[in-house]
């Protein structure tokens, strides 16, 4: 049988674990329930995932999608988390970029959310990739706002 994914995780935990118990490394008394705890993390940090995933998703005409996707961007950006904002601007700018009013106003966050990532970075080549894709956006804006029925661009 082939151990794949969350089982082969678990066969080494438990090899693990059968092995610090012979040695004398684990008290089994001393871990009651940091199973629980484990399992409570991993829940968490996927859940996260799937938030993140839905975000960048496939697009839809769902009204509701569409204006939880904005609201989501349109918080973190007023209170410049940029970093939490980026997933949903995204999804905005893929599926429905001029929404809600018919403008630009999209486009312009998305430069201002890639270059205050970049700029309040430390390492100089994720500053560089943030200020490029700041870059990246308003040399595309035209085109994609032309694409999406904008005249007046």
């Amino acid at each position: 049988m082939r151990l794949t994914g969350f089982m082969l995780i678990m066969h080494k935990r438990l090899k693990l674990d059968s092995y610090a118990m012979k040695c004398g490394l684990v008290d089994l008394e001393h871990r009651k329930g940091t199973g629980l705890l484990a399992f409570l993390i991993i829940g968490l940090v996927l859940g996260g995932a799937v938030t993140k995933s839905y975000a960048q998703g496939i697009c839809t005409d769902d009204d509701d999608t569409i204006r939880m996707n904005y609201s989501l961007y349109a918080e973190d950006y007023k209170n410049k988390s940029y970093e939490t904002a980026l997933p949903y601007l995204r999804w905005i700018l893929k599926c429905t970029p001029t929404f809600p009013t018919g403008s630009d106003r999209n486009f312009r966050r998305a430069v201002e959310t890639y270059a205050g990532i970049g700029l309040n970075s430390d390492d100089p080549d994720t500053r560089r990739v943030y200020l490029d894709s700041a870059l990246y956006i308003l040399d595309t804006a035209v085109t994609s706002l032309q694409d999406a029925g904008v005249d007046d661009v």
